[in-house]
């Protein structure tokens, strides 16, 4: 198993599934920017589309310029971008070249990865959209596979989804998105192995929520399953309908086999 990773989620996900995506301002951001570079995430789901909307419509605030002066202060830390390649702001579709647009600023603003999601799996609209990001610059081109329960939405489907993402050159990293925290310990047995068969060396991601308060034990068994690269987040934006606990995490590692094995995994 490779290090342990994570990715933070506190800012973006966790903002909005506990505070409504206007619970932080500008200036909280800002005040704490140099810290979260400090701690050595593999990188930061920073902001999407709802975020940048939200800090007009409440805050009276250019999310472009945080963003910029939240680049100045996270150095070494990749900053994410969430999309569904469809919309910006708003919910009308947008055309292509807006999308484009809003790429290219994203990138010269400072963002160096973004994350995909279709919840319909249209892979090749979200092939498109992973091409669009690979040339206007983005360094890592992150694609959702958003889990459902359904008789459509088996093992085999995602299964079929992945290795159609995985065989793209402009895909660099996959991961499971269980926004509804709908996953439990035993479909994450069956989900990771049918998933990490076909996409070959491309690393996969894990990122539930805790609804159910079942996520903690589906994060384990991810860990167990060979998943080293987890979403968490920073108290009190983590647990309820957010992310696990970065502390929850790291607290139960040591459990999962020989205490020595697992010291070497985890981040320095």
């Amino acid at each position: 198993m490779g290090e342990i990773q994570f990715i933070d989620t506190t800012l973006r996900d966790g903002n909005q599934s506990l505070w409504g995506a206007a619970g932080l301002k500008a200036g909280m951001i800002i005040s704490i920017a140099e810290t979260f570079d400090r701690v050595g995430f593999k990188a930061i789901d920073f902001i999407s589309s709802i975020h940048m909307g939200m800090s007009v419509r409440y805050h009276k605030e250019n999310p472009w310029e945080l963003i910029r002066e939240v680049r100045k202060r996270i150095k070494n830390t990749p900053l994410s971008f969430g999309t569904t390649g469809r919309r910006f702001i708003g919910f009308k579709r947008m055309p292509d070249s807006i999308m484009e647009l809003v790429f290219e600023r994203m990138v010269e603003n400072g963002i160096r990865r973004i994350w995909i999601v279709d919840a319909a799996h249209e892979v090749e609209f979200m092939l498109k959209v992973a091409k669009m990001a690979k040339k206007k610059g983005f360094e890592e081109v992150v694609m959702a596979l958003s889990f459902s329960i359904s008789p459509v939405h088996t093992d085999e489907f995602y299964r079929e989804k992945a290795k159609l993402l995985a065989a793209s050159p402009y895909v660099d990293t996959l991961y499971i998105k269980d926004q509804g925290g709908l996953l439990t310990p035993e479909r994450v047995r069956t989900l990771i192995p049918a998933v990490k068969e076909v996409i070959g060396s491309k690393p996969l991601e894990f990122h539930s929520h805790c609804n159910t308060n079942l996520a903690p034990i589906c994060y384990l068994e991810a860990i167990k399953l060979g998943i080293n690269i987890l979403h968490t987040a920073i108290p009190p934006l983590a647990n309820g309908t957010s992310q696990p606990s970065i502390f929850n995490i790291l607290a139960n590692l040591p459990f999962l086999g020989p205490y020595e094995k697992m010291k070497e995994c985890l981040p320095s």
